[in-house]
């Protein structure tokens, strides 16, 4: 009976040994794995920011050119069509990245707010977008969108400014 139950002992711990060194291996393989995507993730995201700096340093010359261009034909009255297409069609193609996830937005906001913001201040420029957009709703779209969320995301930053540099109450 002491036999039956030695082997029977003996024959548990083989198997709880087997469960364990599974389960241990098992456990190599998440962690494995888990280390794997946290890599691809952070090398997506220097990746990513190392496009977007380098594509806007590369561009903002010719955008601030193109931007120069609309603003003196307008003040002129002359024609500013290839200038606007030519400046509106980055700022679009850069918006599509960013909402693609190619491009990191935080660095757009950071380099080329204004470009974005202040286009559509410009009342013939606005016309200009305005009828290009209606005559068909994808023109433009991604300039749009990336145009409305740093809009509303620059009044909300002036609002806290003002909210902070307030003058205290006068003390009665």
């Amino acid at each position: 009976m002491n036999e039956i139950l030695s082997a029977c002992a003996q024959q548990m711990t083989q198997q709880n040994g087997v469960a364990f060194r599974d389960w241990l291996s098992l456990l190599a393989l998440v962690a494995g794995i888990c280390t794997f995507i946290w890599k691809l993730y952070a090398d997506t995201k220097s990746a990513r920011y190392r496009e977007t700096v380098g594509f806007l340093e590369k561009r903002t010359a010719g955008l601030m050119a193109d931007w120069k261009l609309v603003q003196k034909a307008v003040a002129e009255g002359q024609d500013f069509d290839d200038a606007a297409k030519s400046m509106l069609g980055m700022l679009d193609t850069v918006a599509l990245l960013v909402k693609k996830k190619a491009f990191d937005k935080e660095l757009v906001y950071n380099y080329w707010w204004a470009y974005f913001i202040d286009a559509k201040k410009n009342p013939a420029v606005e016309e200009w977008i305005k009828a290009r957009h209606d005559l068909d709703k994808h023109v433009l779209e991604h300039f749009l969108e990336l145009h409305a969320e740093f809009k509303k995301r620059c009044e909300a930053e002036q609002a806290q400014a003002t909210i902070t540099t307030a003058p205290a109450p006068p003390s009665a």
